[in-house]
């Protein structure tokens, strides 16, 4: 069964952000956040549960979330682990 992660991120001048990971093979496009003002975007994920890996996509750079706790090595750069 799924369960519901959410993903939240703060950059004032962002004109889109998207988050590439273990869940959708890395493509840097697939999953889309949603603005919701202020600079903040937010994404929630229906995962299985498991560890997974992400980097933000932000206006096409490639970034690790400012926010997470720890990451870990990959091709695509430190990812973050959840």
């Amino acid at each position: 069964m799924s369960q519901s992660t959410r993903i939240e991120f703060t950059h004032p001048t962002a004109a889109a952000v998207a988050i590439a990971g273990t869940f959708n093979d890395w493509r840097p496009y697939a999953t889309q956040m949603v603005p919701v003002g202020d600079g903040r975007w937010l994404k929630e994920l229906a995962l299985l549960p498991g560890t997974y890996e992400y980097r933000l996509v932000v206006d096409g750079a490639w970034i690790p979330d400012p926010r997470a706790d720890a990451t870990a090595p990959n091709p695509f750069g430190n990812s973050i682990p959840f």
